[in-house]
């Protein structure tokens, strides 16, 4: 399963009680899902109209997100930042201006990056999420399981 927990009003911990929840009614159902992805945006600083056009609550930083998933009793596999190679023009536009919401624009020739070079450029970067991860990007990644506690 593959969850955004970034999109307001909710808080990431209110998302995760919520999919656990969801994982005891489809196990009542005989469907085990043991394993979650989820994606977040990262950094604070990046805060931008964009963010609040798509309902963005909150940013986040690579240790925030691995203290909720432990809280939450889920054990990482894998937690990294991603969208790194587009990092740079995101902050060129956030610090320049140009992701104010008079800015933005669901036209695809007013794009600041074409469909094809974005495309081209999460392939190339998934290919080298599978050897490596990332010290920075715009957002996290995480791959998490459901820690079995033992009842002794």
């Amino acid at each position: 399963m593959f969850f955004n927990f970034s999109v307001k009003p909710l808080r990431f911990s209110v998302y995760v009680g919520l999919f656990v929840a969801c994982l005891s009614i489809l196990a009542i159902g005989l469907i085990l899902i043991d394993k979650i992805w989820i994606t977040v945006p990262a950094y604070r600083f990046l805060h931008s109209a964009h963010d609040d056009a798509v309902m963005t609550a909150r940013r986040f930083r690579i240790n925030e997100i691995r203290a909720l998933l432990l809280e939450s009793s889920f054990a990482i596999r894998r937690l990294t930042y991603w969208t790194t190679l587009l990092f740079p023009f995101a902050v060129l536009a956030r610090t320049l201006g140009w992701s104010r919401l008079d800015a933005i624009s669901p036209r695809r020739e007013d794009h600041l990056v074409s469909p094809i070079t974005f495309a081209t450029t999460m392939a190339l970067e998934r290919g080298l999420l599978k050897k490596l991860s990332f010290p920075f990007g715009m957002a996290l990644l995480a791959a998490a399981t459901k820690r079995v506690v033992s009842q002794r």
